[in-house]
C-alpha cells in the first residue's frame, strides 16, 4: 500500500503500535481524518502483516526491535534520511508506553510522564516512590521468583493480601489471597500473566516478571483516570472497582 502524501502545512506525529485494527483502527482514522498531522508509525511487531491495515493512513513506517532497543536509533535513522523534524510522540498501546516515554525524553518532546524510566509502569516502583516521599502506605513485598517469594513467606505473612503481577494493566490476574496454600496455587499463574495469550513478555522485552503482594485493605477502591497537559489536569472518568467470581478482580462501571 502506498504511504499518504505529506501535508506540508501538518504537524509530523509519530505513532508507537497502532495496535490491533480491530480495537484501534478508529482512533488512528481519527486523527488522519483531522487532517493536523502527519502520520508515522514505529512498530516493533514480528509479524508485520498484523500492522499493515495502518499504512491507509499513514505517511511513513519505522520497524525497530524491542529486544535490542534501538527504537530512538531507528527513529533517528529515519527522521534524517526524510529531513523529519517530529513534533509529538504518543502511543494508546498500554505495553509501549514506556518505550514512547522514552523517546520523548530523549527528543525533547511533551512526555507521558516525568520519570524517564519502564518504572512508570512498575507498581513495586511506585509503592516504593510513593513510600519515599510520605505517603502510607499498605504492607507490601515484591517476588522476581518462586525463591523470592518463599523468603518473603518466611518473613511473615498477614492474610488476606492481593496478589498481582508486577507490570501489564487492567486488573489482569490480580486477586485475592487468603492463606499460603492459594499463594502457592497462585503463584505462577500470576507470575506469567498474560492478554489473551498475546505473548506480551516476548513482545516487549522490557515487561518485567514478577509479583507484588499487597495487604488488603477493606472499603471500596476507585480509580480516578486523569489527564495532565501543560499542568492542567482533567478528570476523564472514575471507575469502580471489585471482586468477581474466584476473588478476581476487575473494572465494575
Amino acid at each position: 500500500m502506498t504511504p499518504q502524501a505529506h501535508r506540508e502545512n501538518s504537524r509530523n506525529l509519530l505513532v508507537i503500535e497502532p495496535g490491533i485494527q480491530a480495537h484501534k483502527e478508529h482512533l488512528l482514522r481519527l486523527i488522519f481524518d483531522s487532517g493536523l498531522a502527519n502520520i508515522y508509525v514505529a512498530t516493533g511487531a514480528t509479524n508485520l502483516a498484523d500492522v499493515r491495515w495502518a499504512e491507509r493512513y499513514c505517511h511513513g513506517k519505522i520497524h525497530f526491535s524491542y529486544r535490542e532497543s534501538d527504537l530512538a536509533q531507528r527513529v533517528g535513522e529515519f527522521c534524517a534520511k526524510h529531513r523529519l523534524t517530529l513534533d509529538g510522540v504518543l502511543t494508546y498501546v498500554e505495553p509501549a508506553v514506556p518505550y514512547a516515554n522514552s523517546l520523548q525524553h530523549k527528543l525533547g518532546l511533551p512526555t507521558i510522564s516525568q520519570i524517564d524510566n519502564s518504572g512508570i509502569r512498575n507498581k513495586y516502583f511506585v509503592r516504593k516512590l510513593a513510600q519515599r516521599i510520605g505517603l502510607r502506605q499498605p504492607w507490601f513485598a515484591f517476588a522476581s521468583s518462586a525463591e523470592e517469594l518463599r523468603n518473603v513467606v518466611a518473613g511473615g505473612i498477614s492474610y488476606p493480601i492481593v496478589m498481582k503481577p508486577v507490570e501489564l494493566m487492567g486488573s489482569l490476574a490480580v486477586r485475592r489471597v487468603d492463606s499460603e496454600e492459594d499463594l502457592w496455587a497462585y503463584f505462577e499463574t500470576c507470575f506469567g500473566a498474560d492478554f489473551w495469550n498475546e505473548n506480551l513478555h516476548v513482545k516487549y522485552a522490557a515487561l518485567k516478571k514478577g509479583v507484588i503482594c499487597e495487604q488488603m485493605v477493606d472499603g471500596l477502591q476507585y480509580s480516578v483516570e486523569t489527564l495532565v497537559q501543560f499542568g492542567a489536569h482533567k478528570v476523564l472518568g472514575l471507575t469502580l472497582k471489585g471482586a468477581i467470581e474466584d476473588d478476581f478482580f476487575c473494572t465494575k462501571t
